[in-house]
Parts: structure tokens; C-alpha cells; sequence
């Protein structure tokens, strides 16, 4: 039996989010033993010391701060969410100034404090609550568990979380049925699992699963189905294969079988092969690149979650979309109509930019809008040149439209061009009509980010395809 700490079980709003307030050794407290210091103990301290007690949520918040190390770590749409209301930096932030203290830095033993006291009793609860027991016996239900069988599939479905990541979630439209999203595990699939519209015109396609006859296949009627494939459909008629990748989880899949699975995929004509495999092959936790008829391809094996050749693959990902399709631009264009909630503009435009940045996208430009577009050097906002003082009217259709055919004219090759807009969507009737037809329309990389009140929950529940191009700011 171990005891295994899992921060989501905490609650979110309890006593254990004041540690940064509380958190001060206790005089008797020595290192992380919990030893006593002399031979006499405080009057405040029960029969057991305190000093043991306190080592306990030490260690405990130790473990806290290397997962939120972690999570830092990994891209923003990859986190899990906070166990409180702060994020992850300002969990490891707040916990490093507390390893920094010392026993007497209040000159007292910090157990004198009645309110201290009460904080250690109510948070180690909430603490040892958010812990899970681990027996010998759930290992084994878990083994015997379908989805263990089945594993190798749950790793296909990884790998396809990574490609799309690296593409931009953001940048993609999932073939949904309403809310739900479903992909043919184990079987076959003709839809594209995600869409993205390109500047030109063309259309990126997503497929796992796909089956069918490669164009250049030597059997001409056998068909052929890669784990993920990725078509480029010209907006003029005809296509480009632009990826095929093979998946394998396999601990006997050698280099000869490596070879043989990615060679294969020839037959597509791809201008990119990509295999992995979850075990190690050969080569190590690098990537393995071959540039060989015009055609790129990368092996990786050992390939698993969190690992570096993970991070290695999603990186040269990243990097691929846009060398094959041109430039990825965003501008971010911020409302500064008389409405806006001024001092919610700042954090607003914190986390719009942190999600583009999640995103292969080349260049971030900036411009305000109320009755008119006033357009900034990218570098605007890190200087703090962009005026969002608020006045004037709301022109929010004319301004989308401005900006999308400024950025079309300004870069005629890019890949993508985006529109991401801070708003509080007090607009007209007629611009409602506009943010419909583009979410109806599903051809518009755009995003509206604003803050959650009656107008907007009203709107919301009106028009429920508002929530494909609609994002609610945090509170």
C-alpha cells in the first residue's frame, strides 16, 4: 500500500491556499526531521511535537511545487487546471519564499500564533483528504481493465493530440456531432478528424485511420490505411499530401520493421514521413531525420509523454506547419469603445497573447478598435504604447474586416491569418448577425475573448453557435 498525492483533490477555495502567509517553521523543528532542538518543548505543543507535523505539510508541498514545475513546463493547452485559484507559477513562486524562512524569522516560535495552529490542523486535513491509497489489488483491477489490453490504441490517440497541438487547437475546426468529438479507434474513418482553412483559400485536412489505395501504391488495388494522414485540398481543385505517419506501440518493433513501416508510407507520396514508437528501438530519445526524394522524414522512438524526444518531435512539428504553408499571423485587436471594463483590459490582453502564443504563429500585431482601426508596431504592447483608454463606439464587424484584408494585403504568402478580439460584446444587432454567420460559416479563424456577465450568458444560451468563436476571460 503508498499513499500517492493528487493536488486535484484539494479543495479549491480551502485552507491550504494561505500558505504563503503561514508557512514559518516552528523553533523545534530541525531540517525536514521534525527533530526537537534541546530537551524541553513549547507550552503550546501537545504531546506529540508539532515539529513532525510541520514536516509532513513540507513534504507535502515539496511534491506540490515539483508538479507544478511540470505543468509550467508544458504548453498552456497542455496543463491541467490549478487544484486554487492561482496558477501554477504562483504556487512554485509562493513556496520558494517560503523555503527561504527560518525558524525565528518572527522572533517566536510561530506555534505561539493561535491563528498558525489553526492553519496547520485545517490544512493538513484538506491535505491527508487529497491523497489516494494505492493496493496491490487496484494495480490489478487496473491491469485487467479493457483499456490495458487496448493501450497501443490510447498511444495512436496521444500521438494525434500531439500533431494537432502542434498545429494550433486554436488554428483547427473538429469534426464535432454537437459537443462530442470522435475518432475511430481500432477502425476505419473517410471523415477528416479536424479542418483548417488556409489564407489562400486551400483547406488542410486531418484524417486517422483513413483507408484507401495510395496514388503510387505498387498494388494498385490493395488498400493501404496509415495511423494520420494530412492533405493539403487546393482551393482551385487537386491536392497535396502534406504527412503520413505510422504509430507504434511495440516492444520487438526493430529498425528493419521501423524501415519498412516508414518506406511504405512512400506510396502516399507525402512530402513528410513520421513514425514513433513508444519503445526504444535503437537510435535513443532523439530524433532520427532523413531527407530522401524531396520527401522529410523522422523516426522517434521511445517516444512517450513527458519525455525529451516527445518535446523534440512536437517542436520540429511546430516548426514544420509553417515552412510548408507559409507564415501563421494573429493580429490581436483590442475594443476600447466607452463600454470596456478599463482595468480588466491588462489581463485580458495577458492571456489573449498567451494563447496565440501557444500556437506556431510567426507574428503577433496589434490594433485597437472603437469607431475606427488604429493598427501598432508588433512590439507595441511590450512597450507600452497601445492606448486602450476607453471611448467611443463599438465597430466591431468593420473592424474584423479591416483587419483581416490589411493582413491579407500586408502578407500575401502567409499560411494563416487569424483575428483574436477583446471585447465586452456590447455591439448591435447586426454585428450578433455577423458573429453567427461566422461561426456558421466555418471558414473564419477567429476568436472573441470577453468576460462572463447576464448580456453574455443571455447571448450565449440565444445562440449556442456563438461558443465555437466565443472564450470567456478568467475572473
Amino acid at each position: 500500500m503508498r499513499s500517492e498525492f493528487d493536488p486535484a483533490l484539494l479543495p479549491r477555495e480551502g485552507a491550504w491556499r494561505g500558505f504563503h502567509d503561514f508557512y514559518w517553521p516552528p523553533d523545534c523543528f530541525v531540517g525536514d526531521s521534525g527533530l526537537l532542538r534541546g530537551h524541553t518543548r513549547c507550552s503550546v505543543c501537545p504531546a506529540e511535537t508539532l515539529a513532525s507535523e510541520f514536516a509532513r505539510f513540507t513534504r507535502y508541498f515539496e511534491e506540490l511545487a515539483r508538479i507544478a514545475e511540470e505543468q509550467i513546463e508544458l504548453p498552456e493547452e497542455a496543463r491541467t487546471a490549478s487544484p486554487t485559484t492561482f496558477d501554477w507559477g504562483s504556487i512554485k513562486g509562493r513556496w520558494e519564499d517560503c523555503k527561504r524562512r527560518g525558524a525565528r524569522d518572527r522572533n517566536s516560535c510561530s506555534m505561539e500564533q493561535e491563528w498558525v495552529r489553526k492553519f496547520f490542523k485545517e490544512s493538513l486535513k484538506e491535505i491527508d483528504a487529497a491523497t489516494r491509497n494505492i493496493s496491490i489489488a487496484d494495480v490489478r483491477r487496473f491491469l485487467a481493465l479493457p483499456y490495458w489490453k487496448l493501450r497501443w490504441q490510447f498511444y495512436e490517440v496521444w500521438f494525434v493530440t500531439i500533431l494537432l497541438r502542434s498545429y494550433g487547437l486554436s488554428n483547427l475546426i473538429l469534426n464535432t456531432d454537437g459537443p462530442v468529438w470522435t475518432l475511430a479507434v481500432g477502425s476505419v474513418s473517410p471523415k477528416p478528424i479536424a479542418v483548417s482553412n488556409l489564407a489562400n483559400g486551400d483547406r488542410l485536412e486531418f484524417y486517422y485511420q483513413h483507408q484507401g489505395i495510395p496514388p503510387s501504391a505498387l498494388f494498385k488495388k490493395t488498400a493501404d490505411r496509415p495511423e494520420v494522414l494530412v492533405r493539403r485540398t487546393q482551393a482551385g481543385g487537386g491536392h497535396r499530401m502534406l504527412m503520413a505517419a505510422e504509430v507504434k506501440a511495440k516492444k520487438s518493433f526493430g529498425t528493419q520493421e521501423m524501415k519498412q513501416a516508414l518506406f511504405t508510407l512512400q506510396e502516399w507520396d507525402p512530402e513528410a514521413i513520421v513514425g514513433v514508437n513508444y519503445f526504444p528501438i535503437k537510435s535513443g530519445t532523439t530524433l532520427s531525420k532523413l531527407n530522401k526524394d524531396a520527401i522529410e522524414i523522422v523516426a522517434a522512438d521511445e517516444c512517450t509523454p513527458r519525455s525529451s524526444c516527445s518535446k523534440e518531435l512536437f517542436d520540429w512539428l511546430a516548426e514544420y506547419w509553417p515552412r510548408k504553408l507559409g507564415e501563421f499571423i494573429s493580429v490581436l485587436l483590442i475594443d476600447t469603445s466607452g463600454s470596456m471594463p478599463e482595468r480588466l483590459i491588462p489581463s485580458a490582453i495577458s492571456y489573449a497573447r498567451a494563447k496565440i502564443k501557444a500556437s506556431p504563429t510567426s507574428k503577433i500585431l496589434v490594433a485597437t478598435f472603437n469607431d475606427a482601426v488604429r493598427f501598432y508596431p508588433p512590439d507595441a504592447l511590450d512597450r507600452g504604447s497601445v492606448d486602450v483608454r476607453p471611448s467611443g463606439g463599438t465597430a466591431l464587424s468593420n473592424a474584423v474586416n479591416e483587419c483581416r484584408a490589411a493582413l491579407v494585403n500586408q502578407y500575401p504568402s502567409a499560411g494563416q491569418v487569424a483575428v483574436h478580439v477583446i471585447t465586452d460584446l456590447q455591439v448591435g444587432e447586426h454585428e450578433i448577425r455577423d458573429l453567427i454567420e461566422w461561426a456558421r460559416s466555418k471558414n473564419t479563424l477567429f476568436r472573441v475573448y470577453t468576460w462572463r456577465n447576464g448580456d453574455v450568458a443571455k447571448l450565449m444560451g440565444a445562440e449556442p453557435e456563438l461558443t465555437r468563436l466565443v472564450e470567456l476571460l478568467p475572473s
